[in-house]
């Protein structure tokens, strides 16, 4: 090959290297520090979603305490479940009475 031929194939393979590395080379990203008498600014991570959890309803405030054994009634008192209460008559636990008997 002739000599000139020989500098034009490097000169074209110089190019084409160079072209392909151009994009390859990356800077890196500034690191902001904080100054003094500035508020650092906190970074959330996002985690895992909450599972969706089952809270009972409940049948509200109003309602009877049942006595599953002698059948005596008294008023439900709110936030005391039924099954805490004992009758006064015989002193078994209480039921709640459902709202649709």
């Amino acid at each position: 090959m002739k000599r000139k031929n020989v500098v034009g194939l490097v000169a074209v393979v110089a190019i084409v290297v160079i072209a392909l590395f151009t994009g390859c080379i990356e800077e890196e990203a500034p690191v902001s520090t904080p100054t003094p008498g500035s508020t650092p600014t906190t970074v959330v991570t996002p985690g895992p979603s909450p599972s969706p959890s089952f809270t009972p309803i409940g049948w509200g405030t109003s309602g009877e305490c049942i006595c599953p054994n002698c059948g005596y009634t008294m008023p439900h008192e709110r936030e005391v479940p039924c099954t805490e209460m004992t009758c006064p008559k015989c002193g078994a636990k209480m039921i709640r009475r459902s709202p649709k008997s």
